[in-house]
């Protein structure tokens, strides 16, 4: 019983710190992902002061993810988002927003892979894509339907693939990272 409430306990405070940090950051983002956001540094000390919230309100789970990451892995991540910020165009300042969105994502799915130890992977599946790829339908607040969907549908489709990834694979935590960069470029590349 303890446990079922500890862990619905930090289900809600996931939700909180997700809603508030997409609240605030999507209300200032303005709503069109092809334009740039009128205020990226603020966007970023959101995102910063959100990871360091996530870190400090989920601790068991902070350092399972950690304890997954090597100082070469975390090299790769830092030299990814140095190559990132030099094939992408935009500002030095929105590019580390979008590392620091991503890294934020990432660690959230990660406490939501790591909430239940030794728990059967299609449980933790299941609630990295109930939380984290329906969230994204909260994007309709903020954008049109059509970016909505297309977010949400991207975010559930690869929930799972990155759960899998953090939970199972070997340097899962650093190719989910890379996958989600390299989705951004992409993005921003092709549109």
């Amino acid at each position: 019983m303890k446990v079922m409430f500890k862990n619905r306990t930090k289900i809600i405070m996931w939700v909180v710190l997700w809603l508030v940090t997409w609240g605030i950051s999507q209300s200032l983002w303005g709503g069109d992902p092809l334009k740039a956001t009128p205020a990226p540094g603020t966007i970023l000390v959101i995102f910063i002061i959100s990871i360091v919230l996530a870190f400090l309100i989920f601790t068991n789970e902070r350092k399972v993810w950690l304890s997954g990451l090597s100082s070469l892995q975390i090299l790769i991540i830092l030299l990814s988002v140095g190559t990132f910020s030099f094939l992408d165009t935009r500002l030095f300042v929105s590019n580390l927003l979008t590392a620091s969105h991503i890294l934020f994502q990432q660690f959230m799915i990660g406490v939501l892979v790591f909430m239940i130890p030794s728990e059967k992977f299609r449980r933790s599946a299941l609630r990295v894509l109930l939380l984290f790829g329906a969230s994204h339908l909260l994007l309709a607040f903020f954008m049109s339907w059509t970016w909505t969907i297309f977010f949400t549908f991207l975010a559930s489709a690869t929930a799972v693939v990155f759960a899998y990834l953090i939970q199972r694979v070997k340097y899962g935590i650093t190719v989910s990272f890379l996958i989600h960069l390299s989705f951004y470029l992409l993005f921003f590349k092709l549109i």
